[in-house]
């Protein structure tokens, strides 16, 4: 079984580089790309909305973070670095990350398997994860994870979008 779950893992690393070596690099370069930056400001109030309210003495884990965008945000409105986390199958992403904040724990992992215990976070968040992977069954098992580390009554964000494979429909 182990065997199949690497061969699974690296598939989904495999789906994720494609994913971005198919994408300009400056795509989301603010300075580089001014049509990203509705996007950007747009994401931004999402997240803003969406965690009003919440305490920032909250443990909040951050799944898929690439380099930390979300992670960003959260330190700018308060939350403590100490009491946050971040997931990220890509090592590279893992290590840009680290650099920007050595005070939270980030960790590279397959999301199917998160390495923390039951209810362990408040907020668990995702943001523009899902729309990068194209097996169903793979994203539900993610999302099987995400809702095993929230606590009960604890609180599950998600920004995201997804396409149905080419196929020209939003799912």
């Amino acid at each position: 079984m182990r065997a199949d779950e690497d061969a699974a893992q690296r598939r989904t690393a495999d789906i994720y580089r494609q994913y971005q070596a198919s994408r300009p690099a400056d795509r989301n370069d603010l300075l580089n790309n001014p049509q990203v930056l509705f996007q950007s400001l747009a994401g931004r109030r999402a997240w803003i909305e969406a965690l009003r309210g919440q305490s920032r003495g909250e443990r909040v884990l951050d799944v898929g973070g690439g380099g930390g965008g979300e992670l960003s945000l959260l330190l700018d409105l308060g939350f403590r670095a100490e009491l946050l986390s971040m997931v990220d199958i890509l090592p590279d992403r893992i290590e840009s990350a680290r650099l920007r904040f050595p005070a939270v724990d980030i960790r590279c992992s397959d999301a199917r398997q998160l390495p923390w215990p039951d209810g362990f976070f408040d907020v668990v968040i995702e943001g523009s994860m899902f729309l990068q992977i194209t097996d169903e069954t793979q994203a539900i098992e993610i999302a099987t994870e995400m809702v095993r580390v929230t606590r009960p009554g604890g609180q599950l964000l998600i920004a995201d979008w997804r396409y149905d494979g080419g196929r020209g429909s939003f799912r």
